[in-house]
């Protein structure tokens, strides 16, 4: 709360040295030149007092100032241009005048906006906002502080009003990821008895026009009765895909995936409905763009998930693709997750807990990683954990770099219990 004091740490100095002068030198040596330099620097400490006082004031009563977003979403990663409007200000010789843009999120780097020389009539200022990712990033309002150029008096208030900058993922191109049915329907059972197009599983009593390459030998060898393969019937796909996306506020990447990954099937005219992490009882995405807001919207939420409410909202999903009334039985759902995040034990342990809640209603994942970028072994030298103690921000966790071992182990979980990984 030290910027936010009216007086400096420079006018404290200023301050204490005149009452030095005044104290020592001016009494006991009957110094002139001290008792004019204290007397001087004490009065046009006032003048600037008070010069800053009327400006704070003035600037208070007059100054309007509403921000205008740009009209396209912003993407995740890349600068986009705000502009702040300012309504007409006048500044007196030596004041300044600062702008600092307050969000109710931590992490979005807005520049300060300095005045030196007022406002003309209903300024545009332009300021260059750089996102680092996904969320709505709420705006509360402006701090304006006036002081002067020698930095003694800082005067500090608050303009509120409410705005918000939309960020979405940034688009990742289409990795060629496959089509997996999630749902297995009634009226797929019904076999084609015209087209039988499928592989030569199927085993029917021997009849001349079949030939001799159809007949099963071994059957044949064990009953002594002629049986013969043929083609399975032939069933319509599936046309469901439901997909469930464990994304934090820094995993934009695996977030562009999965919209990709739905926009493709929207193309091929596939229903889906997508959940996702941090749902937290909004309704699941039903398209490309319900998706992408579903994923905007659950930032925040995403970042204090845990194991149990991860799983409320994967039961969520289920509830919905229940109330679709598409007739839909739910056997497979497509997870999207960061490769990354299999590494740590924290990622391991909620996607165990996933595992055992799909295995308890006899569901299986399929999983869509992305490739961890970094990987480490267990074993950390002493020296590299000394530095990841000191040397980190004060506001910020250090994130600790995901393990190949765990990550290895979360493979060969998903090998044994015959699970599809695609990354």
């Amino acid at each position: 709360y030290a910027e936010l004091s009216p007086i400096t740490i420079r006018s404290i100095l200023l301050l204490l040295f005149c009452g030095y002068l005044l104290v020592g030198p001016v009494p006991q040596s009957a110094d002139i030149i001290a008792a004019s330099l204290a007397y001087g620097l004490l009065a046009l400490f006032s003048v600037i007092a008070l010069s800053a006082l009327f400006q704070a004031l003035h600037t208070k009563r007059s100054l309007a100032i509403t921000l205008h977003p740009p009209e396209e979403p912003l993407v995740a990663g890349s600068i986009s241009r705000c502009l702040l409007k300012l309504s007409r200000l006048r500044l007196l010789p030596g004041m300044l005048l600062e702008c600092r843009i307050l969000c109710a999120n931590t992490g979005l780097a807005i520049p300060t906006i300095k005045l030196f020389t007022g406002v003309p009539a209903d300024q545009r200022i332009s300021c260059d906002v750089t996102p680092p990712h996904r969320g709505n990033w709420d705006i509360h309002g402006v701090r304006c502080i006036v002081g002067d150029l020698t930095g003694f008096i800082r005067l500090t208030w608050k303009i509120p009003f409410e705005s918000s900058l939309v960020v979405e993922p940034a688009p990742y191109p289409d990795s060629m990821l496959p089509l997996v049915s999630s749902t297995q329907r009634a009226g797929d059972l019904v076999t084609d008895a015209v087209h039988r197009l499928g592989d030569p599983f199927d085993i029917k009593p021997y009849h001349p026009a079949d030939g001799v390459k159809k007949i099963v030998w071994k059957a044949f060898a064990k009953s002594g009765q002629l049986l013969s393969r043929h083609a399975e019937a032939s069933m319509t796909p599936e046309g469901f895909v439901a997909l469930f996306v464990l994304a934090r506020p820094e995993d934009d990447e695996v977030c562009g995936k999965a919209l990709t990954y739905v926009g493709a099937l929207s193309e091929l005219k596939l229903d889906t409905l997508l959940s996702c992490e941090g749902q937290n009882g909004r309704p699941p995405g039903h398209s490309p763009g319900t998706s992408r807001q579903l994923l905007i919207d659950s930032t925040w939420d995403a970042g204090e998930s845990n194991s149990t409410s991860v799983c409320d909202d994967l039961q969520a999903l289920l509830d919905a693709c229940i109330r679709t009334g598409l007739g839909v039985n739910v056997r497979k759902i497509v997870i999207f997750c960061s490769g990354a995040r299999m590494g740590s034990t924290y990622g391991v342990d909620i996607m165990r807990s996933l595992a055992s809640w799909m295995e308890e209603r006899q569901i299986t994942p399929v999983f869509f990683l992305t490739q961890p970028r970094i990987t480490q072994d267990e074993q950390i030298s002493w020296w590299s954990r000394l530095s990841t103690r000191i040397l980190y921000e004060p506001n910020k966790t250090p994130q600790s770099r995901p393990s190949a071992a765990e990550y290895q182990q979360f493979l060969s979980t998903c090998l044994a219990k015959q699970w599809e990984v695609f990354i």
